[in-house]
């Protein structure tokens, strides 16, 4: 005998172990739609303009899908952001698939390199620096950095990300073991120029995501970023799901416990980089301290030179 829907009488397509639900097929997709409306609903106010952050991987793919059908207007109030960071083999890849969900969602999106804005790739940061293990840190500084660019040059309220609950619980728990503490509980005042980062897939865990784009039918890219196998954080991504099969919902205990902490948090004033003008915890923000490690003074993009910069819109 099938296992039957907890909401019909539909036979259950997917378990869901952690709250002991059995859902069929609309049930299935129905909840997962809801739990982004209910993450992201305060964000979605009329007449502001956000950014989707679209790789091409499944998480950015199924983000923009499924805020394109909740927003009434898409095509004026979304503006698809898609970075090269310079991954051959990889990116350049993804992004085709990136590209194409812009254009079946009848979305606007620019396309912004490395190379073009900084004069250098991630594979030549890493072989310039002689250790792949620090890809990801230059990888994510930088790709924040054209996020924030391309957020203030065109007006955007918010930028939303593809991340899951799996990459957030894997990320608090890197801070934990890397000693950043205050990366967890500190809360950020918003000053000019500051654009919050929002994960409308917080509280989706990453098969259930994956599951969804089967379902839906929509194309990703499959392959993993080449850097991934030999980064900290892959050690603590297979750390959590080992746990998370033996004891399921661990991710969201790590997120529930990560929320609690940031109540106690004090508000940790920004200010603006003496470099380039954009909001910093430091006078000198990570970007610019890692262009000038790499001896690309010259390459920092200054806050007050945006609107020089002429960055094409694809319809």
């Amino acid at each position: 005998m099938s296992i039957r829907c907890s909401y019909c009488s539909k036979p259950a397509i997917y378990i869901r172990k952690y709250s002991g639900e059995n859902l069929c097929k609309n049930h299935f997709i129905r909840s997962i739609e809801k739990k982004v409306h209910k993450t992201i609903r305060s964000f979605l106010k009329p007449d502001i303009k956000i950014g989707l952050a679209v790789s091409g991987g499944k998480d950015s793919v199924v983000m923009a899908y499924i805020i394109r059908k909740m927003l009434k207007n898409p095509s004026e109030s979304i503006l698809g952001i898609l970075v090269d960071e310079g991954i051959k083999g990889y990116r350049e890849f993804s992004l085709k698939y990136a590209e194409s969900i812009m254009r079946k969602l009848g979305l606007k999106y620019v396309k912004v390199g490395f190379k073009d804005f900084f004069g250098i790739t991630l594979n030549e940061i890493t072989d310039f620096l002689g250790d792949a293990k620090l890809a990801c840190t230059y990888c994510g500084v930088l790709r924040r950095r054209l996020l924030d660019i391309i957020g203030n040059k065109f007006g955007l309220a918010y930028i939303f990300t593809g991340h899951n609950a799996n990459d957030v619980a894997q990320t608090l728990l890197l801070n934990i073991i890397q000693g950043n503490i205050t990366h967890i509980i500190s809360k950020r005042t918003e000053i000019e120029n500051f654009i919050p980062r929002i994960y409308p897939l917080k509280y989706i865990r990453e098969e259930e995501i994956i599951l969804y784009a089967k379902l839906k039918g929509l194309e990703y890219y499959l392959e993993h970023c080449p850097y991934r196998p030999i980064v900290l954080r892959n050690k603590v991504r297979v750390f959590i799901e080992e746990l998370e099969k033996d004891r399921p919902g661990i991710v969201y205990n790590i997120l529930h416990i990560a929320e609690k902490l940031s109540e106690y948090g004090e508000e940790e004033k920004l200010h603006k980089c003496i470099y380039c003008g954009f909001p910093s915890k430091r006078k000198v923000c990570k970007s610019c301290e890692l262009l000038i490690n790499l001896g690309l003074k010259d390459r920092i993009i200054r806050i007050q030179g945006l609107n020089s910069i002429e960055i094409k819109i694809y319809k």
